[in-house]
């Protein structure tokens, strides 16, 4: 299994994230995404077509994925067409930028803003991916939802399509305060899963560093284990005062646990 770290938890300037990551141990990381079309991120850059390649080669540090935390503040999900456009548009242009960087996977988090609250937004959401598989060639990129909706109603919208594009990304921190079981939920995603984020919480939703929470990090990677998932496992774990530190025990202590 690939271990990989979120970017913007080392608090470090774009290209130094890979270096240290890379020192640290790290094999991957994803890209967070705030703004769509920011001007300083390489990843938009239309001047610098191939430096993030260089750098990955140069770093042997593969981009796992493109984290939209972008649709956290722009509705995907929004009932009104037309305040939903700028938001669908965000997608498709993520989808062409992942593309153009040989990026495998776009993570789309229904959270914020963009958080599937009833059966309105659920329907609005299966409209836009209708709309994204037609429209867009997605050549090589899945996208990768990141939800809480219930497992078996997340299992129907993925199956719905029948698409090799689309996927879950699977973040076991966010069902633990709700009650769920890691390795029966994985069970349930099975070959869906195509891309997982991995922290620790207290039954309190508050995030902590891994093996100081309540979910069960055995139960997780023995469900993963039996999916038999082979791609990156990305840390999405607190930076605390010392974001360097922090991710070096973390990833340290994900270690210590496929060890076990």
């Amino acid at each position: 299994m690939q271990v990989g770290i979120v970017d913007y938890l080392l608090r470090l300037k774009e290209e130094a994230c890979f270096y240290m990551a890379q020192g640290l141990g790290f094999r991957c990381i994803d890209l967070a995404v705030d703004v769509v079309g920011d001007p300083q991120r390489i990843l938009f850059d239309l001047d610098r077509p191939n430096e993030l390649r260089e750098l990955s080669t140069s770093t042997d540090m593969a981009v796992s994925g493109i984290y939209a935390t972008h649709f956290l503040r722009e509705n995907l999900v929004h009932l009104d067409t037309h305040h939903r456009q700028p938001a669908v548009v965000a997608l498709k242009t993520l989808v062409e930028r992942a593309k153009s960087h040989a990026i495998p996977t776009v993570i789309v988090p229904l959270f914020g803003a963009s958080e599937v609250v009833g059966d309105k937004e659920h329907g609005v959401l299966q409209e836009v991916l209708e709309n994204l598989l037609a429209t867009t060639a997605l050549d090589g990129v899945t996208v990768a939802l990141k939800t809480t909706m219930p497992t078996s109603r997340l299992v129907a919208l993925i199956d719905r399509y029948q698409s090799e594009h689309l996927g879950i990304c699977h973040d076991p921190g966010n069902g633990g305060p709700l009650g769920r079981d890691p390795r029966e939920e994985l069970r349930e995603l099975g070959h869906r899963v195509a891309h997982v984020h991995l922290k620790d919480r207290l039954h309190s939703g508050e995030s902590v560093a891994l093996g100081e929470g309540d979910v069960n990090l055995e139960a997780v990677i023995n469900g993963l284990i039996e999916i038999k998932y082979d791609g990156p496992i990305v840390l999405e774990t607190p930076a605390s005062a010392s974001p360097i530190e922090a991710a070096k025990r973390n990833l340290a202590a994900f270690r210590d646990r496929l060890a076990a």
